[in-house]
């Protein structure tokens, strides 16, 4: 990341662009002091040379130093959008519980992708997603077995009405269903039991 996590300002001279970028940075390591907690956040990050879009996940520490992962291979039409992560390929941050890392929605389906994590020795598997089928509850319990960690599943809900009223395909929209993603955010132990069970549509 451009800037230390402790600074108060943007350098001089920064474009808005990039002003942006700090000011949730800044958020996210206030919000991590302020607590004394790790978090985990989910962004759109823009390069800070060509301007490209990459599909990211950043972990701030309550000491105020943060890491970024990048999604290694954006999936199916997420290319349209986000490129390939290109640096800081499966960073972890090291707690008190053990190092963290993430991967990024179907990341999770790739073998290597987590035999990587599992070789930083993490006992704690973040994954920020949009899988609200039965298979993915599958998946995260096999994971946790095969990594002996804890997998912290963060899935999204997404409403109908979570779209913009001017959205330029608003007629597809519309016909979608009430809810788009249910969610079934979770937590599951390295015996592949559920320590929080999945929640549905909040």
């Amino acid at each position: 990341m451009p800037w230390p996590a402790g600074t108060a300002s943007p350098p001089r001279g920064a474009s808005w662009r990039r002003c942006e970028l700090y000011s949730f940075i800044g958020q996210g390591v206030r919000g991590a002091r302020n607590t004394g907690a790790y978090t985990s956040v989910g962004f759109s990050e823009r390069g800070a040379v060509n301007g490209t879009l990459y599909n990211s996940n950043a972990i701030f520490e309550p000491g105020g130093s943060y890491k970024v992962h990048r999604k290694l291979r954006p999936t199916g039409s997420e290319r349209v959008v986000w490129e390939d992560a290109d640096k800081g390929y499966f960073p972890v941050t090291s707690t008190p519980l053990g190092p963290i890392g993430s991967l990024i929605c179907w990341e999770s389906y790739m073998p290597l992708a987590r035999v990587a994590l599992y070789q930083k020795g993490i006992t704690i598997y973040i994954s920020p997603n949009t899988n609200d089928n039965p298979e993915w509850q599958a998946t995260i319990r096999h994971i946790a077995i095969e990594g002996m960690c804890f997998f912290v599943n963060a899935g999204m809900v997404i409403r109908r009405s979570s779209y913009p009223s001017d959205l330029h395909e608003g007629d597809v929209a519309s016909r979608f269903p009430e809810y788009v993603c249910r969610g079934g955010s979770c937590i599951v132990d390295p015996r592949g039991h559920y320590v929080t069970e999945p929640v549905w549509d909040e």
